[in-house]
C-alpha cells in the first residue's frame, strides 16, 4: 500500500488514546480541505496491524500514538508523533503534508 501511493498519510493510534482523538479530527479537516488535490489518508489501528511488517518501511519503529507519518513514493518524507492544541496540530501536519507533496 505504501509504495502504490505518491503521497500517503499513515495514522498510527489506538482506541483508547485521547490524543489520537484529536489527530483524527485534525486528519479528517485536511482531509475535506485538500480533497481536490489527490490526496489519499490512511489509517493504520496498532491493536489491528503487525508494525513488525512495517519495520523495513519506517525509519524508526512506532513507539509513540499517535503517530502519523506521510510517505512520498514510497519513501517516509515526515513523522508527527503526538499533538498539541488542536488548531496548531491541525496547522503543523498541514504543513507537513504540504511541504512532503512540494507544494508551499
Amino acid at each position: 500500500m505504501i509504495e502504490s501511493a505518491p503521497l500517503l498519510v499513515v495514522d498510527f493510534y489506538t482506541t483508547w488514546c485521547m490524543p489520537c482523538r484529536i489527530a483524527a479530527a485534525a486528519l479528517a479537516k485536511i482531509e475535506r480541505d485538500l480533497e481536490a488535490k489527490g490526496f489519499k489518508l490512511a489509517r493504520a489501528d496498532l491493536d489491528k496491524i503487525d508494525v513488525d511488517k512495517l519495520a523495513g518501511k519506517l525509519k524508526e519503529p512506532i513507539r509513540n500514538v499517535p503517530t502519523l507519518s506521510v510517505f512520498k513514493d514510497g519513501r517516509e518524507a515526515a513523522r508527527l508523533v503526538g499533538v498539541k492544541l488542536r488548531h496548531d496540530f491541525y496547522l503543523e501536519l498541514k504543513r507537513f503534508i504540504l511541504s512532503a507533496a512540494g507544494i508551499q
